[in-house]
């Protein structure tokens, strides 16, 4: 899975990887058991939505989640995501990456075999 080896190789560097989900904390242990039995392992954090932010738009709830990273001192290098929401943010020099919605992967996968 792309994913994965990207992920991997970005710890192997050394790089923090802070997770971002938009489901809502209250599916913090599904989320979890669903990145340890997708092989994910060892983020440096992982966010969800508070249950005050379960009807903030897309966008303003990922630009509020990047304010909240850079304030806690890291420096924002790149956002990889299969929502387009999470891309859009003003040119900082950060660089996005697009890729596509996993569980669409999946269904050309299956479709092809």
């Amino acid at each position: 899975m792309l994913v994965l080896r990207l992920f991997m190789n970005l710890q192997a560097s050394r790089w923090f990887v802070i997770l971002l989900s938009r489901e809502p904390e209250t599916h913090q242990n599904v989320t979890i058991d669903n990145l340890l039995s997708a092989g994910f392992r060892g983020w440096s954090s992982l966010m969800m939505r508070t249950e005050d932010e379960d009807s903030t738009k897309a966008n303003e709830y990922f630009s509020r989640q990047r304010n909240v990273i850079q304030t806690k001192g890291f420096r924002i290098k790149s956002i990889i995501s299969s929502h387009i929401a999470a891309l859009s943010v003003a040119d900082t020099g950060i660089r996005n990456f697009l890729l596509p919605d996993p569980i669409c992967d999946k269904f050309e996968q299956q479709k092809r075999a």
